[in-house]
């Protein structure tokens, strides 16, 4: 199923000039829809005076990207002013594909380390003015700098693949030329130092700069699974999704 992702993503092509469209494309004039899912943003997650209606409209775009880069064939999607998205689609085995979809919001950056926290102010959350501590995937927390992160919106290409030493699943990423130009001076400051990757509020691994990275590709590793690899490079492709949403209600249509 995985495999399919990355090969669709490089074909998708979608436009969004409505509140409610329908799927151009061959296979959805040629069938029907066979499922209906309702996915809802989670309204206390939404920033303060944030602009809703373009909070739910760019939201509405990611999800449509992300979906149509699945093995699904999206017919109709219908978005309403409370946040509410009603999916009709076909293909098969589409709930454990949306699910997926929706499952990492994808917000990602790269953050300085605070290296000289006590362990005990790191487990109560005690960072130095300036930082914060944020959980880790490892157990351990970990203090980053709240200024001078690197976003991860920068990157213009991420690919499921293989690290050639330990043979463990990992996102290979590229920036475009600003992203390339920050990463550079951010690892040239930084060598010998660890810089924190950090995805939706957690952080994955917090590798040391050998060298600074000049060419704008970097390697993601976090110990995961091929299928979290693929799942999240989809989702650093596809960009993140403004505000996290969950799956409501999935049915199948007659």
């Amino acid at each position: 199923m995985t495999q399919v992702f990355l090969r669709r993503m490089a074909a998708l092509l979608i436009g969004l000039a409505s509140i409610s469209l329908a799927a151009c494309d061959q296979l959805a004039a040629q069938t029907d829809p066979t499922h209906q899912y309702v996915l809802q943003i989670d309204p206390e997650r939404i920033p303060e005076n944030a602009d809703i209606e373009g909070l739910n409209e760019a939201t509405r775009d990611v999800l449509v990207r992300r979906i149509g880069g699945l093995d699904i064939t999206i017919h109709k999607t219908v978005l309403t002013h409370t946040g509410r998205f009603v999916l009709d689609v076909s293909g098969d085995n589409s709930s454990e594909m949306i699910k997926s979809a929706i499952g990492v919001t994808g917000e990602i950056s790269f953050r300085l380390v605070e290296q000289d926290v006590p362990y005990d102010d790191l487990m109560q959350g005690i960072a130095p003015p300036g930082s914060e501590v944020l959980p880790s995937r490892d157990g351990v927390p970990v203090a980053v700098r709240r200024l001078g992160r690197l976003r991860g919106d920068l990157i213009t290409d991420a690919r499921a693949g293989l690290d050639p030493n330990s043979n463990q699943p990992v996102v290979n990423i590229q920036f475009d030329d600003e992203g390339t130009r920050k990463f550079a001076s951010m690892s040239r400051d930084n060598v010998g130092r660890p810089i924190a990757i950090v995805l939706d509020g957690e952080v994955l691994t917090t590798p040391i700069v050998n060298e600074p990275i000049l060419g704008g590709a970097l390697q993601i590793s976090g110990q995961f699974t091929w299928e979290e690899a693929e799942q999240l490079a989809i989702a650093l492709q596809t960009g993140a999704l403004p505000a996290p949403v969950t799956l409501v209600e999935e049915r199948v249509l007659d």
